[in-house]
């Protein structure tokens, strides 16, 4: 994952609408709903805590 804040290894695994992203620096996996509608991600982390949002493919 690499945003303007950071840049860090990890995995992921789907399963269904739900996406798992484990990354190095993070002590449990976030899980989040999520959802494509043609170049538009949807992204809603489950516990309510986590990022959240529409993006958009480059």
């Amino acid at each position: 994952m690499e945003n303007s804040y950071m840049k860090q290894k990890g995995t992921y695994t789907i399963d269904g609408d739900q996406l798992t992203v484990t990354l190095e620096s993070w002590s449990d996996p976030s899980t989040y709903t999520f959802s494509v509608d043609g170049s538009s991600l949807t992204m809603n982390e489950n516990s309510g805590y986590g990022i959240s949002g529409t993006f958009a493919k480059k």
